[in-house]
């Protein structure tokens, strides 16, 4: 029994030793996600750019010809120069 007390003692610090390596190592991994999450979360803060939609205009169609009637008289000098993109609209 005396005979196995060396190798058991060296075991036991193996173990220890490991045990606390590994929770050191989780610590300073720990901590270098969080610093990566606080850069990403500064990085990714959202830019202020409001696109909304806003109703200007009606659409109809009378004998196969388009017409537009504007809610507002400031649409009609940028549909007169063209500047309006067409999209399809599925409910």
């Amino acid at each position: 029994m005396e005979d196995l007390v060396i190798p058991f003692v060296i075991l036991t610090a193996v173990v220890i030793y490991l045990i606390l390596s590994r929770a050191r190592f989780e610590s300073d991994l720990r901590k270098s996600y969080d610093e990566l999450i606080e850069k990403y979360k500064q990085s990714a803060e959202p830019k202020e750019k409001s696109t909304s939609k806003e109703l200007v205009g009606l659409v109809f169609q009378t004998d196969g010809k388009l017409g537009i009637e504007t809610l507002k008289s400031e649409i009609q000098d940028r549909l007169s120069r063209g500047k309006f993109e067409v999209k399809d609209f599925e409910c």
